[in-house]
């Protein structure tokens, strides 16, 4: 994968990452760019098929190990318990949730 913003991260060969929100938009797109570099992936979102499909196609089309969690990240009792049997990861890509009380991004003072 020529991507020149990601040119430096052949270092993520066989490292953790750990990715929320997986199952589309930005969360879906950093796993396709992190599966390219060959990192093994843990995806959390809270579409099962979407993220069973994900998983899917990232092993078949890269060769590493995905593993897949459904899980709301709103609901910390979940998430605690569902990270209890993860190893440690490498990067976190912290991709889910909501931002209360904060406005839509292109209308954001970006000085706050």
């Amino acid at each position: 994968m020529d991507n020149p913003g990601v040119r430096n991260m052949s270092t993520l060969e066989g490292k953790r990452v750990l990715i929320t929100g997986a199952s589309s938009g930005i969360g879906r797109a950093c796993a396709e760019v992190f599966a390219a570099e060959g990192a093994h992936l843990i995806l959390i979102a809270r579409r099962r098929k979407r993220l069973d499909e994900l998983g899917a196609e990232l092993k078949e089309k890269y060769g590493i190990s995905v593993e897949t969690i459904v899980l709301d990240v709103r609901q910390r009792p979940a998430v605690e318990e569902a990270l209890k049997g993860v190893e440690a990861v490498d990067v976190l890509i912290n991709n889910a949730g909501l931002a209360l009380g904060m406005g839509r991004v292109q209308e954001a003072n970006p000085d706050h």
